[in-house]
């Protein structure tokens, strides 16, 4: 059975704003671009310093992605509000 946007929109608001701005901010977003990061750096500046800019960004992209997910999350509840106006 495939969902659909309503419904897989409603499973991520009873997940309420914290659990959310986890998951899909910093468990969803931080790691995997401070990962990114820190390979594309050891690509281009040498292995050497992959470590100490793993750990400067598993530091600073989660704690960007706390901003991220609430947007994200700022942006699901206007849609739904939204939504609901249009019914």
């Amino acid at each position: 059975m495939v969902e659909s946007k309503e419904e897989k929109n409603a499973k991520l608001i009873k997940l309420g704003r914290s659990k959310f701005v986890l998951f899909r901010g910093v468990l969803g977003w931080g790691i995997p671009v401070a990962i990114l990061f820190a390979l594309l750096h050891g690509i281009i500046d040498g292995w050497q310093m992959f470590l100490p800019r793993l750990i400067e960004a598993l530091i600073l992209f989660p704690l960007t992605g706390i901003i991220v997910g609430r947007i994200m999350w700022k942006q699901l509840v206007r849609k739904l509000d939204r939504g609901a106006l249009l019914r």
